[in-house]
């Protein structure tokens, strides 16, 4: 359950795998401009959002359909790359779609 932490940072992101949302812990609110990038495994940036886009509740962000651009449902089954970035990387995780 979870994901495979490729980074210090403590980032819990579920479920995994995903289908139409991301939950990523947050512990705390992090800054509007901070984003969330999702790769395919060519390292090609399939989705985005900054923070100020998404929902926050109880410590954890919501990423999921319609937060911008084309959602989760349009990207095929595999391996990606989730990537949270505020000046520096703050954390990444490997996730699974189904």
């Amino acid at each position: 359950t979870g994901v495979e932490e490729m980074s210090e940072a403590s980032v819990n992101v579920y479920p995994n795998p995903f289908t139409n949302k991301l939950i990523v812990d947050a512990h705390e609110m992090w800054p509007d401009k901070t984003e969330f990038r999702l790769y395919n495994d060519a390292g090609r940036l399939v989705h985005f959002a900054t923070v100020a886009e998404l929902a926050y509740t109880n410590g954890k962000y919501i990423y999921s359909e319609g937060t911008v651009g084309h959602g989760f449902s349009q990207l095929p089954h595999g391996q990606y790359i989730l990537v949270i970035v505020h000046d520096e990387i703050v954390g990444r995780a490997l996730v699974q779609k189904h």
